[in-house]
């Protein structure tokens, strides 16, 4: 079998997708993707501030 194949078969999540790609990210993705952002807003918020 070759590699990717193999790769591909054991990285497959639940729904049957290997690669997701445009945008479709996970629901715990999504909130990481999200609190990242807020992280980055409060960082600079108290940058503002000094």
């Amino acid at each position: 079998m070759p590699t990717r194949k193999k790769y591909s078969k054991h990285q497959a999540d639940d729904d049957g997708q290997v690669f997701r790609g445009n945008g479709k990210l996970t629901p715990e993705q999504e909130e990481i993707r999200q609190l990242k952002a807020r992280a980055k807003q409060l960082v600079n918020a108290a940058l503002l501030l000094d």
